[in-house]
C-alpha cells in the first residue's frame, strides 16, 4: 500500500476513489499522513437487489464503515451502490434508503453514487454530488467526442428530467481503457497501450478543465484480476471472450506495477493540473 501511494504521489495525484468496499484501516490511515482526499463506499457494485439479504447486508455494511472511518480526515465523502439500478423504482427506493443512511450517519460530508445508466439515471436528486462512470472512447464514442458527450449529458443533468441534478457539481467517477502490457503499435488499435494513451488524453482534456467537473478518477490504477468468465455481454465490443488474460487491464500500471505509456500521459495532465489549481489559490 506504502508502494502504490508513492506512485500515486509521483503521478501527482491527489483524489483516490476507492473499490467497491470500505478500504484497509492502514491505507486510509497513509492517506491522512500524505494529505490525499479518498471517496470511500459501502459493499456494492452491480448488485441485484433481490439478492438474499442485500438490505440488511448493505445497511450493517455502510454503518459499520462510516462508524469505524468517521474520524479519519482524508475521506472527503461517502459513496455507495456503485453501477447499480438506478433506472427503476426498486433501484430508486433502495437508492433514495442507502443515501438518507449515509446521511444520517454524517451530515457533515457529501454524498454520492457511482451511476453509469446516463439519462436513464432517476436517483440524481438524492446525492449532493453526481457522479458519472464515462467511458467515452471505449464503450462507445470516440475518444475525441468526449467533451460533447459530456456536454449532452450536462443538458440532461440540469434538465428537470435529471430529477434533481440541476445544478449539481459533477465527479466523473470512472474513465479509461484497457491495454495489454506490452501491446504497442503505430496504429494506436484497441487494447494497445497506445490506444490508452489516446483515450486518457483526450478524457483528461476535458474532464481537468470543465468549470462544472470538480473530480476525476481514472479506472484505474493498477491491472487486476477479474472472474474467468468474463462479462461478455457488456464488453463484446472488443473481445466476445470476455476480458484478456482474466484481468481488467484499464490500470495504469499493470499488476507488478509498472507503468504503461499512459502513465507520462496522466502524470502530464495531473502536474498542469496542480500548477494551475496553485496559481489560482485552489485546490
Amino acid at each position: 500500500m506504502a508502494q502504490d501511494l508513492a506512485i500515486f504521489e509521483d503521478l501527482q495525484a491527489n483524489f483516490l476513489r476507492t473499490s467497491h468496499y470500505p478500504n484497509d484501516q492502514r491505507l486510509l490511515d497513509m492517506c491522512d499522513e500524505r494529505g490525499i482526499y479518498v471517496w470511500e463506499e459501502s459493499h456494492a457494485r452491480q448488485t441485484p437487489f433481490k439478492v438474499p439479504n442485500f438490505d440488511e447486508q448493505i445497511r450493517v455494511n455502510t454503518q459499520e464503515m462510516v462508524e469505524k472511518h468517521y474520524n479519519h480526515p482524508c475521506i472527503l465523502m461517502w459513496g455507495c451502490l456503485n453501477e447499480c439500478d438506478t433506472a427503476s423504482d426498486d433501484g430508486e427506493a433502495v437508492h433514495a434508503r442507502v443515501l438518507q443512511q449515509l446521511r444520517s450517519l454524517d451530515d457533515s460530508r457529501p454524498i454520492t453514487y457511482a451511476g453509469h445508466l446516463r439519462q436513464k439515471d432517476r436517483c440524481c436528486g438524492y446525492a449532493d454530488i453526481v457522479s458519472l462512470n464515462l467511458y467515452t472512447g471505449w464503450y462507445g464514442g470516440e475518444p475525441e467526442k468526449t467533451l460533447e458527450d459530456f456536454a449532452q449529458l450536462l443538458d440532461w443533468l440540469d434538465s428537470e428530467a435529471s430529477r434533481g441534478g440541476e445544478g449539481k457539481p459533477v465527479i466523473i467517477s470512472e474513465f479509461g481503457a484497457g491495454a495489454i502490457p506490452g501491446v504497442r503499435n503505430h496504429r494506436a488499435d484497441p487494447w494497445s497501450e497506445e490506444f490508452q494513451c489516446v483515450v486518457i488524453d483526450e478524457a483528461l482534456k476535458v474532464y481537468l478543465t470543465h468549470p462544472r467537473i470538480v473530480g476525476a478518477a481514472i479506472w484505474q490504477f493498477c491491472d487486476v484480476r477479474v472472474t474467468r468468465e468474463g462479462n461478455p455481454h457488456t464488453y463484446n465490443a472488443f473481445s466476445p471472450m470476455g476480458r484478456p488474460r482474466c484481468m481488467n487491464n484499464k490500470g495504469i500500471v499493470d499488476e507488478y506495477r509498472r507503468p504503461k505509456l499512459a502513465y507520462d500521459t496522466v502524470r502530464r495532465h495531473f502536474a498542469a493540473a496542480g500548477a494551475a489549481a496553485r496559481e489560482t489559490g485552489e485546490d
